[in-house]
């Protein structure tokens, strides 16, 4: 279902992974999937990330200031990355 590879955003804490559904897909379409984006979530982290990591989903659209295009998840860890996400 998806791909996963590190994003060239660097102000992401250490570890930062995109999974990326292999066709464009809509949000609507991609939750359809949940079960294999989470299954495909979960090896990424785990393998990436074993002290644990958190996982954030990101649309597309004018309101959401997304600057990568297809619907896709963003898994970030490999540091202490606090209570909530304030490192964007």
């Amino acid at each position: 279902m998806s791909v996963g590879f590190t994003s060239p955003n660097r102000s992401l804490p250490k570890m930062a992974l995109l999974a990326v559904p292999r066709q464009p897909t809509s949000q609507w379409a991609m939750w359809e999937n949940v079960g294999q984006v989470g299954a495909d979530v979960v090896e990424y982290g785990a393998e990436a990330s074993p002290g644990g990591f958190r996982v954030m989903s990101n649309f597309p659209g004018q309101e959401s200031d997304e600057e990568f295009g297809p619907a896709h998840v963003l898994l970030v860890g490999g540091s202490h990355l606090g209570l909530y996400a304030d490192y964007f």
